[in-house]
């Protein structure tokens, strides 16, 4: 019959204890070894006997590692605090090992601790863990910002560029301010794809001048330069100055491209612009674009919101690929303009056709449901969104 292994494990360590001297790597050896919570804990009292746990930051960093093997987390956090003066690998064993052992925000806490408290500075691995961290709290806002943390305690330009989408959409301004200040201290401020990505960060943050003195900036304007600027104009309610760019731009002979109609058309501020989507509308069709989901979906807005239901339905009827995106848009105008039975026709049919609702068409049709009392159809409503456990706040459209 063969033993059991944490009783052949225990016997190895007894062996080892008896005939070697109890020396540094004696003690490591015996680390290795350990295959219980008790080997360890014992192992711990032994090092302090011996004087070697806080005198050996080498040990102790090999301790709390095997620690967090073990998923102890409470003896690895009480180990770390007892150093006096921890390096940054055992910070990032720690960070590490809470991230891995389900305590995400112990590892952000403690990410944070060594950011304010300390003189070390984090390297690409402290970030690694702690976003890691973050993303298993499924919060994109904590993700964001520690992209941008990275950033600031280590400039790099290929990161930046990649990092800023996520900040802009965060609208995490001061951190915008921050990563400007950096480009310009480190001599990357005239890089285009950097710039380009800083008007959009500043114009989704309602700072257009400053977005405006951006774009002024590039000497060598591209199409996704000049779309993020009719973007952050149109989303600002500068109408005249994104129509304005967007003739500077067919004048230069650019081809526009659907991110270009999309970032033109007024989503948000459509009163007093029918004119100018009925003229968008016209051009897309010209130019072949209209079957475009983006394009088809932010003109069906548009139209929602100004009450021109007869031009929204036909673009959606029209529309070969009705993505989610689409079916939400139909379904939400219908609602706010009291056509309720197509709002709730649109969404059974959607059911018909198998496109999952999210959070976003459940509060449409709900809404649809309170306006004609449909008691029923809006418990069946809630069933669906409960069935799903969805958490609201991770939608946007």
């Amino acid at each position: 019959m063969s033993l059991p292994k944490t009783i052949l494990a225990s016997s190895a360590v007894a062996k080892t204890c008896y005939y070697m001297p109890r020396t540094r790597d004696f003690f490591l050896n015996l680390l290795r070894k350990a295959a219980t919570l008790s080997h360890l804990t014992q192992l711990q009292a032994q090092l302090i006997h011996h004087s070697l746990l806080l005198n050996d930051i080498s040990i102790t960093t090999k301790l709390t590692h095997k620690f967090f093997d073990f998923n102890a987390t409470l003896h690895a956090r009480a180990l770390f605090f007892s150093v006096p003066k921890p390096d940054l690998f055992l910070f990032n064993v720690l960070i590490k090992g809470f991230s891995t052992n389900n305590k995400p925000l112990s590892a952000i806490s403690l990410f944070t601790h060594l950011r304010k408290s300390t003189r070390l500075k984090p390297d690409d691995y402290s970030y690694a863990f702690v976003v890691s961290a973050a993303a298993s709290l499924g919060d994109a806002r904590i993700g964001g910002i520690l992209h941008g943390k990275a950033i600031i305690d280590g400039f790099d330009l290929t990161t930046v560029i990649a990092v800023l989408p996520a900040v802009a959409e965060l609208q995490e301004l001061k951190l915008g301010m921050q990563i400007l200040c950096l480009a310009i201290k480190c001599g990357f401020y005239s890089h285009v794809s950097l710039l380009t990505g800083l008007i959009s960060l500043f114009s989704k943050c309602g700072e257009v001048e400053i977005a405006r003195l951006l774009f002024g900036e590039i000497r060598k304007k591209d199409l996704i330069s000049c779309n993020a600027m009719i973007s952050g104009f149109t989303c600002n309610g500068e109408t005249e100055d994104s129509v304005r760019l967007f003739k500077e731009l067919l004048s230069s002979g650019e081809r526009v491209s659907s991110s270009t109609i999309v970032g033109l058309i007024p989503v948000y501020y459509p009163f007093g612009h029918s004119y100018l989507c009925n003229c968008i509308h016209g051009f897309c069709v010209k130019l072949g674009i209209v079957s475009h989901s983006s394009v088809s979906t932010a003109l069906t807005t548009v139209y929602c919101r100004l009450n021109e239901m007869i031009f929204a339905r036909q673009l959606f009827d029209e529309s070969a690929e009705k993505t989610l995106a689409s079916w939400n848009a139909m379904i939400s105008g219908c609602t706010q303009n009291g056509l309720t039975d197509a709002a709730i026709s649109l969404f059974q049919t959607m059911q018909k056709n198998n496109v999952n609702p999210n959070p976003v068409t459940v509060t449409s049709i709900l809404s649809a449901c309170a306006q004609i009392g449909a008691l029923s159809l809006g418990e069946w409503s809630c069933w669906v969104s409960e069935r799903r456990r969805w958490n609201f706040s991770h939608y946007g459209s």
